[in-house]
């Protein structure tokens, strides 16, 4: 062999050399990364067994979960150990080959079998929602979600409701979503939307929604000093213009900066609009129980209660001020705690009947107590006027007649002392019972012990204002009429009197007790639905 020979023979070698370390390097890359994979596979899969097992009360038994996992499991998949750990040289011929290979088939594999949809979010599932990832804990009765606006009505008329209880839906044109809305507002919920006022398709949304926020966003951030819009000093800009207008739908537009906390204004506006729901069912049940009084005073033929201007009083001056006065209790921090029900435009019988019962309890007391005391009245009147006068007969208990110089005369006058004394006590046993009943329109979800009603300091001083006006107005027409000579001044008996202030008591007690009934059937009808 010539020295070039040789040389040649020694390059050739060296770099055959380099070519299997360099070969043998790439081979122990790969082995050490599929060592890493299948011990992480191994602990991966020792992990899904452990949570698949459900141990018994005594420990010593467990048994394995639903089948879906197991064929979950199958989706996991492990590279296989190149090493031959009995031999004392590893090999990297045939066997590091055929890893290689087996390696590439199983990252095919794979590849084909993750489609695009395993790997989604759940809001993006379809009919069926067997096919998403692997996941190592019991989804079986996980909810199916609709794809696509047309599937939302079918879904909930044939499956569940679930489209209804979140806002799952995502990527959504604006007239998609305004048809999400009108869906939902078909179904009697109430729809609160947020949205970015500079977007002028965001009008249209405000408008379907029952309340809409305007939020004005913040512009993107650039690396430049300059400001990305500026503000116009002399007039309003295009762009403040346009967010104006698209924001008029809404009950409330602020900016991103701005220290706005959105769970303070819906719970003061939940407790905002209680207080006037209860302010409008006290003003009616009192108006109507003014209505009923009169109605019973002419079945019974009766002279008139009030006067036009006694139920003026009421209906005018007290009435509506205490209404007002119940709207100011303090803020309750648990109204955020009460399930808000839907839109109800259905009249349901058993609620109705729940309904008039309820109140008519409240009130019933009153009717009794009030025709009862002038009817005592009068029949008291009418029995001392026929005592003192010759030819004179009560018809009826209550009603007066006089045969003088042949001409009937039958009745009670309406100037007279009788009538004036009655209605001036029933008004003042009146005003006593509405202001009884009102506590119980203060806290409606609390019995007085739990919240007392001298909370509310506006009521009570509404309160004490009303009855000394009606006590003053009581005492000077008092002594208006006793001024009149020629009238005669009956006594007015005792028991109408007592019977009048501690009815007031009667009234406080059956309040408290409808108002418990109330708070049970709420949270019974609260809790129904849920089981």
């Amino acid at each position: 062999m010539t020295f070039t020979e040789t040389i040649k023979a020694s390059y050739s070698c060296r770099r055959d050399s380099g070519l299997l370390q360099y070969q043998q390097s790439e081979i122990w890359t790969e082995v050490t990364a599929a060592c890493k994979r299948e011990a992480e596979q191994r602990h991966n899969r020792k992990m899904s067994q452990n949570t698949r097992r459900i141990s018994n009360d005594d420990g010593s038994r467990t048994r394995p979960m639903d089948s879906n996992l197991e064929s979950s499991r199958t989706m996991s998949f492990s590279a296989p150990s190149a090493i031959n750990m009995e031999h004392t040289v590893v090999k990297f011929d045939t066997e590091v080959e055929q890893f290689i290979t087996n390696g590439s088939e199983n990252r095919n594999s794979i590849d084909e079998s993750a489609t695009p949809h395993d790997w989604q979010s759940l809001s993006n599932l379809t009919e069926s929602t067997e096919q998403s990832a692997p996941i190592n804990f019991d989804m079986s009765n996980r909810a199916k979600l609709p794809r696509g606006i047309d599937k939302i009505r079918p879904h909930i008329e044939l499956i569940d409701n679930v489209p209804l209880l979140v806002s799952l839906f995502t990527d959504c044109t604006p007239s998609a979503t305004r048809e999400m809305l009108h869906i939902m507002q078909d179904y009697k919920e109430v729809v609160c939307i947020m949205g970015s006022s500079e977007n002028c398709d965001n009008a249209g949304t405000f408008m379907q929604a029952d309340a809409s926020i305007a939020v004005k966003p913040l512009y993107p951030q650039v690396c430049q000093k300059r400001t990305i819009y500026e503000k116009n000093k002399d007039c309003i800009g295009p762009i403040e213009l346009s967010c104006m207008l698209n924001s008029v739908p809404c009950a409330l537009s602020f900016k991103r900066e701005d220290p706005l906390s959105l769970h303070r204004l819906i719970m003061e506006s939940r407790h905002f609009v209680a207080t006037i729901w209860n302010s409008v069912q006290y003003w009616l049940c009192c108006c109507v129980a003014l209505s009923v009084l009169q109605t019973i005073a002419a079945l019974f033929m009766l002279p008139g209660l009030m006067t036009t201007w006694q139920v003026l009083w009421f209906c005018c001056i007290v009435i509506p001020a205490i209404s007002i006065s119940l709207m100011a209790k303090p803020l309750d921090m648990d109204v955020m705690k009460k399930p808000q029900g839907k839109i109800q435009t259905v009249v349901n019988l058993n609620g109705a009947i729940f309904v008039i019962w309820c109140y008519g309890s409240k009130f019933l007391l009153t009717f009794v107590v009030v025709t009862a005391s002038y009817i005592g009245t009068l029949s008291s009147h009418c029995n001392q006027m026929c005592i003192a006068l010759p030819n004179c007969t009560c018809a009826f208990l209550f009603h007066p007649i006089l045969l003088n110089d042949s001409m009937l005369t039958e009745g009670w006058d309406e100037n007279k002392w009788t009538l004036h004394v009655s209605r001036l006590i029933l008004c003042f046993i009146t005003l006593l019972h509405f202001v009884v009943i009102s506590t119980g329109f203060i806290h409606r979800d609390h019995l007085m012990f739990q919240k007392p009603a001298h909370s509310n300091l506006y009521w009570l001083a509404t309160v004490f204002t009303l009855i000394a006006v009606q006590s003053v107005y009581t005492i000077i027409v008092l002594m208006v009429v006793r001024e009149n000579e020629y009238d005669e001044k009956y006594v007015v008996p005792l028991w109408v009197i007592i019977f009048g202030a501690l009815s007031s008591f009667g009234v406080l007690i059956i309040s408290e007790m409808v108002k418990k009934q109330e708070i049970n059937f709420v949270l019974s009808s609260v809790v129904r639905p849920l089981r």
